[in-house]
Parts: structure tokens; C-alpha cells; sequence
């Protein structure tokens, strides 16, 4: 298992690294199943290098967790995941608002225990 982050302002470097798993970002090859995480990008948009990633591993992609923010974005928050959903038929794991919350750790470390 391995967490992919897709992260511009390094939080979902740094959310993928507090997981306890190996963490490699979407430019990287992969070579094991993963949970994606991943940011909006504009309004509520999958970003390019997330587009790339999901049409290149699709198969091995088990989840996906997308970082927003509530507050500065409250029309598109989590647009990204929308999007994801809908496009890819990739199950979105969890929704974020800002990075690094405990509950949302927990979410996705349960996620991946019960796979």
C-alpha cells in the first residue's frame, strides 16, 4: 500500500506522510494499489497532474481523499471530488476542509483497514 499526494502547497505531502505508509507524489511510478490524495484546483477543479495520474493507475487506485478549504471557497469546496466521483467512478474516502484534522486520519486509516 502507498499514499500518492497530488499537493502544491506540500498539506497533502504532509497529510499523506502522517499515515504510516510509504508516500510518493503522482509524478512518481507507482507500483502498488493506493489511496490518492489530492486538492482542487481553481474553482473546485481536478487538477492536471491528478487527471494524469488517475487516467495512467486507475486500477490501482482504491480511494481517493481531495483537500479544500470551506471557508474561501464555500461554492466549490471539494468541487475536485464532485468531479472525481462522477468522471473516474473512484470512491472518495473523505472531503477535507484544510489539511491535518484527526478525524479525518482516522477516516482514512479505517478505510484502509477495512479493505
Amino acid at each position: 500500500m502507498i499514499i500518492t499526494y497530488d499537493s502544491r502547497f506540500q498539506n497533502g505531502e504532509k497529510f499523506a506522510k502522517s499515515l504510516g505508509y510509504k508516500a510518493q507524489s503522482v509524478s512518481e511510478e507507482l507500483n502498488d494499489k493506493t489511496v490518492l490524495i489530492t486538492r482542487n484546483d481553481g474553482v473546485g477543479q481536478i487538477p492536471e497532474t491528478t487527471i494524469e495520474f488517475i487516467k495512467k493507475n486507475k486500477d490501482k487506485i482504491l480511494g481517493v481523499v481531495v483537500q479544500g478549504n470551506k471557508k474561501n471557497h464555500p461554492d466549490s469546496f471539494n468541487g475536485a471530488a464532485d468531479k472525481i466521483e462522477e468522471q473516474y467512478h473512484l470512491p472518495i474516502i473523505a472531503r477535507m476542509d484544510g489539511v491535518d484534522h484527526p478525524e479525518d486520519k482516522e477516516t482514512v486509516l479505517n478505510f484502509i483497514k477495512n479493505l
